[in-house]
């Protein structure tokens, strides 16, 4: 019982051809917190990633420690960060299991030049106490089915809508994701 999340945003410059990932520890992301962090971070993105090439790195989501530099140390760990993919959860939640247990999300910034449109992709992931496999990822309704009591309908048609306004789009898992609430 610690309601341990991460957040991993990852921003791909593709005029620069550079990626830089960071990972946020948030000590209670679960309910609506993750889906709320998500909503900052577009908001963030929408003012600041046209002025700052590596935005990024100076992006924190509030009330989030960035433990990338101190968790992922190594140089194989630090290659594993900058490839994280998709197509491959199960990376995704090797790096998301560190100092979690409720799961996470994992959020992917694509920029180009200046004024060009911004590509904005995540996905959630249940952790142990959900009885996630950090393999799988869950669809956000997935995600805030085992946090019922945090999230009313109110929120779910604030949270959409937002999301809808900037873009941004779910990565949808093949399969049901284990833990999910029926």
């Amino acid at each position: 019982m610690g309601q341990r999340t991460n957040i991993i945003l990852q921003h791909i410059n593709k005029e620069e051809k550079k990626t830089t990932t960071r990972v946020f520890y948030c000590q209670w992301g679960i309910g609506r917190i993750l889906p709320s962090q998500l909503v900052s971070i577009l908001n963030a993105t929408l003012t600041c990633s046209s002025y700052w090439s590596d935005f990024a790195a100076q992006l924190k989501p509030q009330g989030t420690l960035d433990v990338t530099d101190e968790w992922y140390t190594e140089k194989a760990e630090k290659a594993l960060l900058e490839s994280l993919d998709f197509s491959k959860p199960e990376d995704v939640g090797r790096v998301m299991k560190d100092g979690n247990n409720n799961g996470g999300i994992f959020v992917r910034i694509q920029t180009g030049k200046f004024g060009e449109e911004t590509e904005i992709e995540y996905a959630y992931m249940l952790g142990r106490e959900e009885d996630g496999d950090y393999k799988t990822f869950c669809t956000e309704d997935e995600w805030m089915a085992n946090f019922e009591r945090y999230v009313d309908d109110g929120f779910k048609d604030y949270y959409k809508r937002t999301l809808d306004y900037y873009g941004a789009k779910e990565y949808k898992p093949t399969k049901k994701g284990k833990g999910a609430k029926k």
